[in-house]
């Protein structure tokens, strides 16, 4: 079974307070088996070091190419190449646009139907869409050459097919069009590991940008990082899914702590995660409580989450409108929208519904709620 792939380099970098919504994803091996000549007939490319060692984002390359000619395949550039999958009686082709985005290129390995549905996005018809984005001089399939060239920085921790095990490695995974996709953005790929990164990272599913905001203020010179799992789990289950995924052992400040402080976080950890459960129930016997919503602020802010500060903020101000506190919802409620509840763009859902609160508490579907307690 083949699984879809959008494969681009297009990135946007704000150093903005952010909330904690990550695409938190799963891998699949030998997708397809293709040679690395067959991706790249045109580049020569120097024997790749294996080791998963990322060396940040990319800001030099050779000066960009000249876009390509109009195409008999508009809004794609070149003739479709595709497989079958036998098992479910489906055809996935690879589309490719090589002047998406100031020449950065995008492709597609996806069915036709989602393709039909991609060309009416935002990001192919919408004007001046990613006149803000990273403008880079010029991966795999005909994509421009220093694009393919980021990729192949990327770090590939199985041994096949150098491309596929790039993608498997490296690809987001992610609902688009109604599908799973594989989102391979090789930028925010690049960015290393930490279980308390000082940023997060949110795709845009209409414009297809792939922006990385900050979580708290980061210094001059400090290193960006991202967060490769869901961050709230305990010292053991990050080591272990970062070992099975990506090959390495986390040596993160967290995780050099010593055994004390470890299991310390580890217990913080287990009760951030029950006081959200519990703020989240709105049946009648609901425990969730504005006291509970204020302690679990004070967990985000001890265990150093700064990205979840979002979602905090967004539980409080629940929690005070279901007792009729409005005066304190709405300021939560803002303070959620200000923490930056980042996860598919400006359109997201707990965005709009804080929106609602903050300018009609009374008519929010929270108010009154629960009972106080």
């Amino acid at each position: 079974m083949y699984l879809p792939l959008v494969a681009t380099s297009l990135s946007l970098l704000r150093l903005v307070r952010a909330g904690q919504h990550p695409l938190y994803f799963d891998f699949q091996e030998n997708v397809c088996s293709v040679t690395e000549q067959s991706f790249f007939p045109t580049l020569r490319v120097p024997r790749i070091e294996e080791e998963h060692k990322h060396l940040g984002s990319c800001s030099h390359h050779e000066p960009a190419q000249a876009q390509v000619p109009e195409s008999p395949y508009a809004p794609w550039t070149h003739k479709k190449q595709c497989l079958e999958d036998d098992e479910n009686y489906q055809e996935y082709c690879v589309y490719t646009n090589a002047n998406f985005a100031n020449s950065r290129g995008i492709s597609f390995f996806t069915t036709r139907s989602i393709t039909k549905q991609v060309e009416s996005l935002p990001a192919f018809v919408g004007q001046g869409v990613h006149d803000n984005t990273n403008k880079f001089d010029d991966p795999p399939w005909e994509l421009p050459n220093a694009t393919r060239e980021i990729i192949l920085r990327t770090a590939a921790n199985n041994q096949g097919d150098p491309i596929m095990e790039r993608i498997n490695t490296n690809a987001f995974i992610g609902e688009f069009e109604g599908a799973p996709h594989f989102l391979f953005y090789p930028e925010t790929a690049l960015m290393n590991h930490d279980c308390r990164p000082n940023s997060m990272h949110y795709h845009d599913p209409s414009t297809l940008i792939h922006a990385t905001y900050a979580s708290r203020a980061i210094s001059p010179g400090e290193e960006i990082t991202i967060t490769y799992i869901n961050i709230l789990q305990t010292h053991s289950e990050r080591q272990f899914h970062l070992k099975k995924v990506w090959g390495f052992d986390c040596t993160c400040s967290l995780c050099s702590s010593n055994p004390g402080e470890i299991s310390t976080s580890d217990s913080r950890v287990r009760e951030i995660l029950q006081m959200q459960t519990h703020l989240a129930d709105w049946n009648p016997n609901s425990l969730g409580t504005p006291r509970m919503a204020r302690q679990l602020l004070a967990l985000y802010e001890a265990e150093e989450v700064h990205a979840a500060m979002g979602k905090g903020h967004m539980l409080a101000a629940l929690a005070y409108n279901a007792v009729g506190d409005t005066y304190k919802a709405k300021k939560h409620a803002k303070s959620a929208i200000e923490a930056g509840m980042v996860s598919s763009g400006e359109e997201d859902a707990d965005l709009r519904d804080m929106t609602t609160l903050k300018e009609n508490p009374e008519g929010h579907w929270s108010f009154m709620a629960r009972a106080p307690k």
